[in-house]
C-alpha cells in the first residue's frame, strides 16, 4: 500500500509541477533573489525578513492559482463534488490515489501558513487560517465558474488544514527562538524587538 500511494504521490506532484512553463519558474525566481536582497538592505534584517515573507506568498499563490486554475485545460462538463469527506468514502471503496490527491492539498498548503505567519507575524491564528480558507474557497470557485479541475469541499478541508498547521509549525519555531535567544547572550542581539 505504501509503495502504491508514494508511486500516487510523485506522479500527483510531477504532473503538477510539468504544468508549469520553466520562464514561470525563471521569472520567480528572479523577482524572488531581486525582491528578497533589495527588501533586506532597504528594510533592515528583521523588517526585510517580514516584507520576503509577504513576497514569498504571493509568488506561491501566484504558482498555485497556475496549477489548479490558469494552466489547467477546460473541462467539457461541470466538475465537483460539495459533500464534506465524500473522498474518504472513495478511498474506502478502492480509490487508493485520492489519498495522495488529499495528502497534496495539506502539504502545498503548508507554505502558505508559514509564509503568512512569517509576512504577518502580529496576526492571530484565526486570521491566518481565514486567509488560508479564502486562497482556498478562492481557487475552488474559480474552478468550477470556469470548468477548469474538479471542484469539491474536501480541497478546501485540506488546504485549509495544511494552512493550520504550517502556521502553527512558523508558531512553534518562534516560541522556540524567542525562548532560546532570552537564555543565550549572543542570540539577545539579534531578538527582533516587539
Amino acid at each position: 500500500m505504501f509503495e502504491s500511494l508514494r508511486t500516487d504521490f510523485l506522479w500527483y506532484w510531477s504532473d503538477y509541477l510539468l504544468r508549469i512553463p520553466p520562464y514561470v519558474f525563471q521569472m520567480l525566481v528572479s523577482v524572488i533573489g531581486i525582491g528578497v536582497v533589495t527588501l533586506l538592505a532597504w528594510k533592515g534584517f528583521w523588517r526585510g525578513i517580514e516584507l520576503a515573507g509577504r513576497l514569498l506568498l504571493l509568488e506561491l499563490v501566484f504558482i498555485i492559482y497556475c496549477l489548479t486554475i490558469i494552466l489547467r485545460p477546460v473541462n467539457n462538463e461541470d466538475a465537483y463534488n460539495f459533500a464534506p469527506f465524500w473522498s474518504y468514502k472513495a478511498i474506502i471503496d478502492g480509490h487508493p490515489f485520492l489519498l495522495a490527491e488529499n495528502m497534496m492539498n495539506v502539504l502545498v498548503f503548508i507554505p502558505i501558513g508559514l509564509l503568512i505567519g512569517m509576512g504577518f507575524s502580529k496576526w492571530t491564528w484565526w486570521k491566518a487560517i481565514g486567509v488560508g480558507c479564502l486562497i482556498s474557497v478562492s481557487i475552488e470557485l474559480m474552478q468550477f465558474t470556469f470548468r477548469r479541475g474538479f471542484c469539491e469541499l474536501d480541497d478546501v478541508i485540506h488546504n485549509t488544514l495544511g494552512c493550520t498547521l504550517g502556521f502553527v509549525l512558523f508558531s512553534i519555531v518562534r516560541i522556540g527562538y524567542r525562548t532560546l535567544s532570552k537564555r543565550h547572550p549572543l542570540l539577545q542581539n539579534c531578538l527582533r524587538p516587539e
